[in-house]
């Protein structure tokens, strides 16, 4: 029997092992060190574009904020000069409309020129006799009609009559005004402004006064008349004849007016 190790399958298996072994070293020992290496550079690579990336989004995400930064500062800026043309425009249309209404009154009288001719205690038929119906608003009952005025900063004038004690007769007269928006589109008013519109004139064209409770102020006036102003409704103003008053007049208020038409009496 031949020697196993000399046999021909032997030996071809020896040379594959041995083959095998030697690139496998050879891959270990030179092939390997070198892909390593390439991979390590390749690594070295990106985090070099990583850190370069990083750098310049920093520098970026700086200069955005830095802008953000400026425009925020910018728009404050702009906001407060907002503001103060705002309140400057304000005073300005404030004064605009004190003086056309002031313009609008004569001295000492209680409604606007050319209709201060019919008053409270007159016939309420006489406010259709006296303007064209292209300015009158007549209610279905025929007990409140409204003139359309619509100049002098004033909006309109309504005329009441009394129910029972008063038929036909006018008892009360609303004046309103127009809002300063209305009068000035487009633009913001300072309610203060508003509230003080109405009383300013009051007290400029019927005289000064303290007022007969907190924000309510009488003037009183010939023949049974007061003009009543409550800054609660700062709109509007109106002028009662005989006993009639305004629904939630204060006590204080009508104390005032029983007395001054009592010393007309």
């Amino acid at each position: 029997m031949s020697n196993w190790r000399e046999s021909r399958l032997f030996l071809a298996i020896s040379f594959c092992i041995s083959g095998f072994l030697a690139a496998a070293a050879i891959t270990f020992t030179y092939v390997l060190p070198v892909y390593q290496k390439q991979d390590s550079n390749e690594i070295s690579e990106l985090k070099n574009k990583i850190n370069k990336l990083e750098s310049s989004n920093k520098e970026e995400v700086d200069s955005l904020n830095n802008t953000i930064t400026s425009q925020k500062n910018k728009n404050e800026e702009l906001q407060t000069k907002k503001f103060q043309l705002e309140s400057e425009i304000n005073n300005y249309k404030n004064k605009l409309i004190s003086l056309s209404m002031l313009s609008t009154f004569q001295h000492g009288q209680a409604l606007p020129i050319g209709y201060s001719s019919i008053l409270p205690g007159m016939k309420l038929s006489d406010v259709e006799k006296k303007y064209g119906k292209d300015k009158l608003d007549i209610d279905p009952e025929g007990r409140v009609i409204t003139v359309k005025v619509e100049s002098g900063g004033i909006d309109t004038i309504m005329y009441s009559s009394g129910s029972d004690t008063y038929p036909g007769v006018i008892t009360a007269i609303l004046v309103s005004k127009y809002d300063l928006d209305t009068l000035v589109e487009g633009m913001n008013s300072s309610p203060k402004d508003n509230e003080q519109l109405l009383l300013n004139l009051l007290q400029e064209n019927l005289g000064h006064n303290e007022g007969c409770s907190a924000g309510e102020y009488i003037w009183p006036l010939d023949n049974y008349r007061y003009v009543y102003y409550n800054s609660r409704r700062p709109y509007f103003y109106e002028v009662f004849f005989g006993g009639v008053y305004a629904p939630g007049t204060s006590s204080k208020c009508l104390k005032v007016m029983h007395e001054s038409l009592e010393k007309d009496e």
